[in-house]
């Protein structure tokens, strides 16, 4: 009972804080990369339901680098630059046919963009401000392709806006949603900001593990439940501890009891994102890749 004392009067200053969110936007704005790829157009599909859902509108980005060579012309070179984009600027408008096929009623706009995709997404987001970064994943391997391949990796380690991993054979969900949880004031803004960009009709399950059972941490848990769901005005909130030493192992057997269409990552340190990106975590949350995984900073 003391325990539970203390951990109420550490969390009490955060009673003052109301819908604090780094990420709030006026122009309700999702970014998706693209490749063209299928893995890229089922991010795109599931980016689309999110942004008629939600009245928000969709950009399709393309970063491309032309083989440019020292050994010729300057107009050589700008002519290799001119044919690419004409190339990418077409495979760009394909895209664009389909989305409008499959959703007529939806708010889009292509672009092509000379650079590496962090760089064009750090360009882009300086002219407009952009709330969520839909990337899609490739393979059977999932969420591994997320987090190891350079583009997703850099972008979720680089950018500062939130950025979704959408596995290739997600299907667009939003009922229950797994916020990762280890008793963190940051992890309230988290929340707040994912409430921010989807609204809060669904249900919410605060997910932590700790390696030694104890019967103090369901109280723990339970009074850190009810402060998160004052603070967020979230009606649904559930809460589930569990405990052993392979953690990473938990959280996906935990995501699998509560059946979770989407999981919630505060990334707020370089040691949590070490953490994360070990081998064993990449392993654990690939076994489950139908889950999109929103990395959100603090």
């Amino acid at each position: 009972m003391i325990a539970v004392i203390c951990l109420l009067e550490a969390f009490a200053y955060l009673k003052e804080i109301k819908g604090l969110t780094k990420y709030l936007n006026m122009n309700r704005i999702i970014l998706v990369p693209t490749d063209f790829s299928h893995n890229a157009w089922v991010a795109t599909q599931y980016a689309a339901h999110l942004a008629l859902e939600k009245k928000k509108k969709l950009i399709l980005l393309h970063a491309f680098r032309p083989f440019y060579s020292s050994f010729t012309s300057i107009g050589h070179n700008i002519q290799v630059l001119e044919e690419a984009t004409k190339i990418v600027n077409a495979e760009m408008d394909l895209i664009g046919d389909k989305l409008k096929a499959e959703f007529p009623s939806l708010d889009y706009e292509g672009i092509c963009l000379e650079g590496s995709l962090t760089e064009a997404i750090a360009r882009k987001s300086k002219e407009i401000s952009i709330e969520l970064v839909v990337m899609g994943t490739k393979g059977a391997t999932g969420l591994r392709y997320a987090l190891m391949g350079s583009n997703a990796f850099d972008v979720i380690n680089k950018s500062q806006i939130p950025v979704l991993a959408v596995p290739n054979e997600s299907r667009y969900k939003l009922e229950k949603v797994g916020i990762l949880s280890n008793y963190k004031n940051s992890e309230i803004s988290v929340l707040n900001s994912f409430i921010n960009i989807i609204g809060n009709a669904f249900t919410g399950v605060l997910l932590h593990v700790h390696e030694e059972d104890s019967e103090v941490e369901q109280t723990y848990a339970e009074a850190w439940r009810e402060l998160v769901k004052e603070e967020s005005g979230l009606q649904e909130l559930k809460y589930k501890v569990e405990s052993g030493e392979d953690i990473p192992a938990v959280i996906n057997q935990m995501m699998d009891d509560e059946d979770v269409d989407l999981l919630v990552v505060t990334n707020n340190a370089r040691s949590f994102m070490k953490s994360l990106f070990n081998r064993d975590m990449v392993k654990a949350l690939a076994l489950k890749p139908q889950v999109p995984v929103l990395f959100i900073k603090v």
